[in-house]
């Protein structure tokens, strides 16, 4: 868990840092593995859902607070679930790699959330899970 005895502007600014790896990142591949292609479909989607919330807390705050545009500021227990149950099985060669990607795609957002969240509860917007 991040530290919320930074101040706004170094939260902000590891954020920042934190966004701009994240967009640098490849996506991982696809396999034909259904399992992983189970995770890497629901990954599209909440990726789609993390990335524009991180960029309204990047913006600051605003007059008019919405909580719609702070949705995707949540961990996804399913997308947790699926990696652990596949990091579990036996898996094709090379199919494991493409597994440490998701993981490590997965812990890359999950720490953009911990201090977003961080972010939002210094400027005084609560703490969210």
């Amino acid at each position: 868990m991040v530290s919320t005895s930074k101040n706004a502007a170094s939260l902000r600014e590891e954020l920042e840092d934190l966004y701009a790896e994240f967009r640098r990142m490849h996506f991982p591949a696809s396999t034909n593995d259904e399992r992983v292609r189970e995770l890497h479909d629901i990954l599209i989607m909440y990726t789609n859902d993390v990335s524009p919330a991180i960029m309204e807390v990047l913006k600051g705050p605003r007059r008019l607070f919405k909580v719609r545009h702070y949705l995707g500021i949540r961990k996804n227990r399913r997308v947790e679930s699926l990696i652990r149950e596949l990091s579990r099985s036996k898996l094709d060669v090379g199919v494991d790699d493409v597994l440490k990607e998701y993981n490590k795609r997965y812990a890359h957002m999950t720490k953009m959330i911990d201090v977003a969240l961080a972010l939002l509860k210094v400027r005084g917007r609560g703490d969210r899970n």
